[in-house]
């Protein structure tokens, strides 16, 4: 288990720091208007608009999961 969790951790970790790298990336090498055209408008914001986008989709997906087992589980007991 602690080895799953360590590599868990360890993607994770990599997938920020290659996220933040890659960004970087974009931001010093890439023109303003062709930019703006990939990241956005607000582009100081990314970090928090993907989290909110993230937790948006799972609350979303979590309430529709949660409404098929009350259904599944309502129609097996009656």
């Amino acid at each position: 288990m602690f080895k799953r969790l360590f590599w868990f951790a360890i993607g994770t970790v990599s997938g920020i720091v290659l996220a933040t790298k890659a960004h970087s990336y974009v931001k010093a090498r890439v023109p303003k208007h062709t930019r703006e055209f990939i990241l956005g408008e607000d582009q100081d914001n990314i970090p928090s608009r993907t989290l909110q986008g993230l937790l948006r989709d799972f609350s979303s997906l979590q309430s529709r999961r949660e409404e098929e087992l009350d259904n599944y589980f309502a129609d097996k007991f009656r």
